[in-house]
């Protein structure tokens, strides 16, 4: 498997972008109907009315949206590493707040409620297990009540991709228990992958 550095992702995302425009297609979901059952075990860690919500990864902010068609009222934040999907983003929702800010080695300057992220961590990195321990420890910083995230799972039984890391369930959760009050592993609604839920 071959590493995956911040500007292959960047390029990666952007060339899609131009190929598919702004669709599931374009961050690499199958389609709208599992993103947005991705997106409804995100919500089910907590998040209710008024909260705030960091969106890490937010891609052209599609959990907004999603939580918008339901009917609840979030203060949002988006970040993401790519300008140009931000730029559509921005296009979508000109009225939330989107920022270009890679989690991993830059500052925020607020808190939020939670922070969630669909998707953004299976790329194939030089060390997947360290990669997640440091979003989950650098995430908790902004978050007053926890953390949610989903990955691909290495009991996908459907297909496999080689340009995506597939992570084992157990040995995220012992990482990830080191960092937090609370966690839950999520592994019943969908095959091809799993939420992990870090409680402060």
């Amino acid at each position: 498997m071959k590493y995956q550095d911040k500007e292959y992702i960047i390029s990666k995302y952007e060339k899609r972008l131009n190929i598919y425009g702004v669709s599931a297609d374009s961050v690499c979901w199958e389609n709208r109907e599992l993103q947005k059952l991705r997106f409804s075990i995100l919500y089910e860690i907590g998040i209710t009315d008024n909260m705030s919500i960091l969106d890490v990864g937010c891609g052209f902010g599609d959990f907004f949206s999603f939580i918008r068609e339901k009917g609840d009222k979030i203060i949002y934040t988006g970040i993401d590493i790519s300008k140009q999907i931000l730029a559509q983003a921005k296009l979508l929702h000109p009225h939330l707040s989107f920022n270009e800010i890679d989690i991993l080695h830059e500052d925020i300057d607020k808190q939020f409620d939670y922070v969630v992220c669909s998707g953004a961590l299976n790329h194939i990195a030089p060390n997947n297990i360290h990669l997640v321990k440091r979003f989950v420890d650098r995430t908790l910083l902004y978050a007053r009540y926890g953390v949610a995230f989903n990955l691909s799972s290495i009991y996908n039984g459907h297909y496999y991709y080689d340009d995506v890391y597939y992570y084992n369930p157990a040995d995220v959760f012992t990482e990830c228990i080191k960092l937090c009050k609370n966690v839950i592993i999520r592994h019943d609604y969908n095959i091809a992958d799993f939420t992990v839920y870090c409680y402060k």
